[in-house]
């Protein structure tokens, strides 16, 4: 995935700020049979929530592009941050759904009514956090990159304004 993980994630997380705007306008596809979002107030305000929080991920990893000019990357290395927390939760929120619904699964074989539905959910959050870490990684790279051809910049700036003094087997000596 590389350089374009930014890209991949800012669709991923557009995709889900879809899906989440589908089922709070009534939409049931991808939920369990007879579920509405608009039947429970709990999930709506987490679904309501969830929008803005998607669209949030996808803006964040459109600014953490990699391949920006070196000041901007450098400029945006507070959004490291974030990104790592963020990349961090969806992580989290997938292996502890996947483990609570996935254990007694591998336990007793089977899943009854909807904790079935968590099999098919999980795999998404985790598949988020997965991609937005990529992101974070590629353009700590990058910022990593930008930070050494900056040093390397200065360095040879200060060497270059230093006058030389050259000694040579010619130059007279002072003996």
């Amino acid at each position: 995935m590389g350089r374009r993980a930014w890209w991949v994630t800012a669709t991923w997380m557009t995709a889900f700020a879809a899906v989440h705007v589908y089922w709070g306008f009534g939409g049931t596809a991808l939920l369990p049979d007879g579920v509405s979002v608009l039947d429970s107030p709990a999930m709506f305000v987490i679904d309501l929530v969830a929008i803005p929080l998607c669209l949030a991920g996808a803006a964040l990893a459109w600014l953490l592009r990699p391949d920006q000019h070196p000041r901007r990357l450098l400029g945006r290395r507070w959004l490291l941050w974030p990104g790592t927390v963020g990349a961090a939760v969806m992580l989290a929120h997938g292996v502890t759904g996947l483990a609570v619904v996935g254990l007694p699964w591998l336990v007793s074989g089977e899943v009854v009514g909807e904790e079935r539905w968590s099999l098919l959910y999980e795999p998404y959050w985790l598949l988020g956090g997965l991609l937005l870490a990529a992101t974070v990684t590629c353009f700590r790279r990058a910022v990593r990159r930008a930070q050494s051809l900056q040093r390397n910049s200065r360095e040879a700036s200060t060497v270059a304004t230093v006058p030389q003094a050259a000694i040579t087997s010619h130059s007279p000596s002072s003996t």
